[in-house]
């Protein structure tokens, strides 16, 4: 809401009329967030049916609750950033790209990652870092990062690629290390959320599982 306001098609949210509890939604592109408790949970699995978002988010008691068809449970796991041992912040630094192009950082995820539309991806993160949301960072053209936004003391971060040319040098850790660092300073404390094939990468640079839930992932060809 910070960062769009509610005169978009592709960015609408919804509350639950007449709720104490506070059950809101909202729609960003093809993926769902659900913050709150409904009470109509019928309701809100129509809702979700007719609008058909690719992934859905929800606080872990509230997904509990969902029966969702056409879609499959996924695992995620949140992780307390941390500086990684023998990070070289300082020599790091040097090699950050300023200013940051959205296009190249958008090249590097979509190295790493499929289904990226770069209209509404570029879209989205170029509206949060206008408006003072999200902060990006990209490593010699080859390593991104953002930090989503923040909450109280706390920072999420996400966006963590490295292209294939450049794995297997460190950047990632560099990175992540150079971001916890950086929020430190600022009095922050930085999470990321990973899914089952990423965990092991977080584990093993020392990084401490803070929580878990799941999230939703339409199925292909539903």
């Amino acid at each position: 809401m910070d960062a769009y306001g509610a005169e978009y098609d592709f960015c609408r949210f919804y509350c639950e009329r007449g709720s104490l509890a506070g059950g809101n939604i909202m729609l960003l592109n093809s993926g769902a967030v659900i913050s709150g408790v409904f009470t109509d949970v019928p309701e809100l699995e129509d809702f979700i049916t007719m609008n058909a978002p690719d992934t859905i988010e929800a606080p872990k008691g509230m997904a509990a609750r969902l029966a969702l068809p056409g879609y499959e449970r996924q695992k995620r796991v949140l992780f307390r950033l941390q500086i990684p041992d023998e990070t070289d912040t300082v020599e790091f630094e040097k090699g950050i790209d300023e200013p940051v192009s959205l296009q190249q950082m958008f090249m590097i995820l979509n190295a790493c990652f499929s289904g990226l539309s770069f209209d509404g991806w570029y879209t989205d993160m170029s509206h949060r870092v206008r408006h003072g949301i999200s902060e990006v960072y990209t490593y010699k053209c080859g390593t991104s990062a953002a930090v989503d936004f923040t909450s109280g003391e706390n920072a999420f971060v996400s966006s963590i690629a490295t292209v294939p040319a450049m794995r297997g040098q460190g950047n990632g850790k560099n990175m992540l290390g150079y971001i916890a660092k950086k929020l430190k300073n600022e009095c922050l404390q930085g999470y990321l959320w990973a899914d089952e094939n990423s965990e092991g990468y977080y584990k093993k640079l020392g990084f401490t599982a803070a929580d878990e839930d799941e999230f939703f992932v339409r199925k292909k060809g539903i």
